[in-house]
């Protein structure tokens, strides 16, 4: 039995609830006592000094005047046969002891000095007691009579008389009290503990033997009674314990009938649970086959449907900028905006799917919302400009924009808006105001609102607008297009950003979308506030005789690094950007951009992520590290959309990724933003100067020799089977077929990948091969 044990019982409970009130009221006496007597022992010792001293100074008066040494010492003997006097010491004017009597000890300047200062000086064990000897101020004659006329002089001061009292005999009087009022409190407490003991035994002993019985019923022995014996409560609990033990005993054996026929039952339910498990987990693993296999073929289906649409979208827009005529002309635009509508549905619907899924993360980083709002007006300032719209960006003055968030997921929100506002908008204007709705130290909510002046949408039609794959009614999508899906991925962007987005319009009145955004600020950069004039990016309506103006060359005196394995791929680039008034220095794979990185003076670089030799994001890693703190723009180009090649190579140094096929605009304000330019307004439309780049670039000799002369390395490579040059070359002639729009040959070509993959007799692969020549011959 531990301590807290014995403490818990009863006779140990009562004895100490008889003990403690006893305890503490004597503890209470005791103390109000002895301070009591202690306080007027000491008010005692202190008046008899006090006496003592002022008797003896005036005693002492002569002596100290004629400084009789054994007067004083014969005064001070005399003292000290009183009670706890232990010193009589005398001191003249001039601050020397000049007698002392007793210990001499306690007479030294440590006391007296003190003592004199304050007329007394306690050191606990002694009380030292100063009073001064004062001179009679009366002047005798040797007559002994005052003489007549003179006047009272001032007492004149000897000196003093210091005695050293000593507690002793007080402290000998406290442990007296102390022995008295112990003695006293202990006989109590021996009493009241004797008759606290007996009572609890008289108790204890029942209620050990009730213990007993029901250690002995807990331990299964229903037989064991309890004496019913003590007090009459103790004999009525007994009684109850073994009525209690009777009732138990019978339902024991109920209770285990009922047990067995309860684990018959949960063993069947475990059975069950486990087929049930076991056909989850089948279920579970089925569905992530099913998303694997999901996502690969989004991945495949992307790379597959953005290697034409480079071809489509990146020539058609050169070609539009050549002399036509107008039926041309508008076959050219016909295909521009397909192809983008496409690259639309593509990107909606993998956007949607990862959605659907949780899977798009979102990015909490530093960015200027100025810069980005102003980079998204840019971007549409063309379409804008081309329907004679004005396009106009209003941002508050107390509007912060220096903040923390995903600019990306900011940017495709709102560039939807404003892309969904110019397409249903003919005349007018297309405004994005920028406001704060609350602003703290810390964070802000800003209000984004796109407005526009276009057909609108009834109340009615408003509705379907967040729903997937649904637009305000079916003439929209029959006269514009889309999958109705653009703006279920705002809400849904929004809803992962804390953000939330409405509407508010009326037919033929135009449309408002409002969209709240709470964003942190930013704690590297101060906060500046933005100038309040808007930025209009498009004021004036093109010229009807403004077709063949020169190209204005938004990057002019760049100097841009491009890293594409492909030949043809690269010349249209480069075409493109030299026409925009860039430098443009190549390299045919990851080894040569470095080199030629450090060999020239770059502002920006195009990377193109798969290339022989060294892939592009063992390049950009490199070239980061070359370039330093100064840091150099990288801009990742790609048809594959997986995150996790997003994701290496954003986080080996690139600033951002763009999508084949490549669109101009976008490429234009990609670089423009990241070398911190203002795009130009600008047109593109029929230039003379792109007159002929199409036959120079891609001329059908051309591609026709550069495919034949891929498709014998491949035949070599197949007849030495070596499979990894095989699959590098047709890696390159999906991507030269795919640029140019050649469907047939990329088709034959797939079609022999797919083959090579499984393996099949020569005999087809050779018809395979002989089917692509053939389909080359034929361009």
């Amino acid at each position: 039995m531990n301590l807290r044990q014995k403490f818990s019982g009863i006779r140990s409970r009562l004895l100490i609830i008889s003990i403690a009130p006893i305890l503490i009221v004597a503890a209470a006496l005791s103390f109000s006592s002895l301070s009591t007597s202690t306080d007027m022992l000491n008010r005692s010792l202190a008046d008899s000094g006090e006496s003592t001293a002022i008797f003896m100074a005036s005693t002492a008066e002569l002596s100290m005047y004629a400084e009789d040494r054994a007067t004083l010492e014969s005064l001070g003997r005399s003292a000290l046969r009183l009670p706890s006097l232990a010193g009589v010491g005398f001191i003249n004017s001039s601050n020397h002891l000049i007698a002392v009597t007793g210990d001499k000890q306690l007479m030294n300047a440590a006391y007296i000095k003190p003592c004199i200062q304050q007329g007394s000086f306690d050191s606990n064990d002694y009380l030292h007691i100063c009073k001064p000897i004062i001179g009679s101020t009366r002047d005798f004659s040797d007559f002994g009579s005052q003489e007549q006329g003179e006047e009272n002089v001032a007492p004149e001061h000897y000196g003093w008389v210091v005695l050293a009292i000593s507690r002793e005999a007080l402290f000998a009087q406290v442990r007296s009290n102390i022995y008295i009022i112990g003695s006293v409190t202990l006989g109590v407490v021996v009493i009241v503990s004797m008759l606290a003991l007996r009572i609890g035994r008289s108790i204890s002993a029942p209620v050990l033997s009730l213990e007993k019985t029901v250690k002995d019923l807990g331990k299964g022995n229903y037989e064991s009674h309890a004496e019913e014996a003590g007090p009459i409560e103790t004999r009525a609990l007994a009684k109850g314990i073994n009525s209690l033990a009777t009732a138990v005993a019978t339902s024991q054996e109920q209770l285990e009938q009922k047990v067995k026929n309860a684990t018959r039952q949960l063993t069947l339910a475990l059975k069950n649970i486990t087929d049930k498990n076991t056909d989850l987990e089948q279920a579970q693993q089925d569905l992530k086959s099913a998303m694997a296999a999901k996502d690969q073929f989004l991945a495949r289906m992307s790379h597959e449907l953005r290697t034409p649409l480079t071809a489509v979208t990146g020539f058609s827009r050169l070609l539009h900028q050549s002399d036509m005529d107008e039926t041309q002309t508008q076959y050219s635009e016909n295909i521009i905006a397909a192809s983008e509508l496409l690259m639309g549905t593509i990107d909606s619907i993998l956007d949607f799917s990862k959605l659907q899924e949780q899977a798009l993360p979102i990015e909490i980083i530093d960015f200027d919302l100025r810069e980005a709002m102003e980079s998204l007006v840019a971007m549409q300032a063309y379409q804008a400009h081309s329907k004679s719209l004005e396009l106009v960006l209003i941002i508050d003055p107390d509007v912060p924009v220096q903040l923390q968030g995903d600019p990306t997921r900011i940017k495709q929100v709102i560039n939807n808006l404003l892309s969904n506002a110019i397409k249903f908008t003919d005349q007018g204007e297309v405004i994005l105001h920028i406001s704060v709705i609350k602003d703290s130290k810390e964070k802000t909510r800003l209000s984004l609102q796109v407005k526009d002046s276009g057909i609108g949408i009834d109340s009615e039609s408003q509705n379907r607008l967040f729903q997937p794959f649904s637009q305000a009614d079916d003439s929209i999508t029959r006269r514009f297009g889309g999958t109705g899906l653009g703006l279920v991925i705002c809400k849904q962007l929004l809803e992962l950003m804390n953000g939330s987005i409405h509407i508010s319009s009326e037919p033929n009145k135009g449309s408002t979308f409002y969209v709240e955004l709470p964003l942190a600020k930013s704690n590297n950069t101060p906060n500046t506030k933005p100038e309040s004039t808007s930025y209009n990016k498009c004021g004036e309506k093109p010229l009807a005789d403004d077709k063949h103006n020169t190209v204005i060359q938004h990057l002019k005196d760049l100097n841009i690094l491009i890293a594409e394995d492909n030949p043809y791929n690269q010349q249209l680039i480069k075409s493109i950007l030299e026409l925009l008034g860039a430098h443009v220095i190549t390299a045919d794979n990851g080894e040569q951009a470095i080199v030629q990185f450090q060999q020239h003076a770059v502002d920006i670089v195009l990377m193109d992520i798969h290339m022989p030799v060294m892939d592009g994001i063992t390049a950009t890693v490199q070239i980061s590290e070359l370039a330093g703190d100064e840091g150099i723009p990288i801009i990742g180009l790609t048809a594959n959309i997986m995150d996790n090649e997003r994701q290496t190579l954003m986080q080996a140094g690139a600033a951002d990724i763009l999508f084949k096929p490549l669109d101009e605009q976008q490429l234009i304000a990609t670089i423009t933003e990241l070398v911190g330019r203002t795009p130009i307004k600008n047109t593109l439309e029929d230039n003379k100067q792109t007159s002929g780049l199409m036959q120079s670039v891609a001329s059908k000799e051309t591609l026709q020799q550069e495919l034949n002369r891929l498709l014998q390395k491949l035949e070599q490579a197949i007849t030495e089977k070596k499979r990894q040059a095989a699959a590098e070359i047709i890696h390159e002639m999906q991507g030269l077929s795919g640029i140019f729009g050649t469907e047939e040959v990329t088709t034959a070509i797939n079609t022999l990948h797919v083959t090579l993959k499984a393996d099949s007799a020569s005999n087809r692969t050779t018809t395979l091969i002989e089917n692509i020549k053939i389909t080359i011959n034929n361009l």
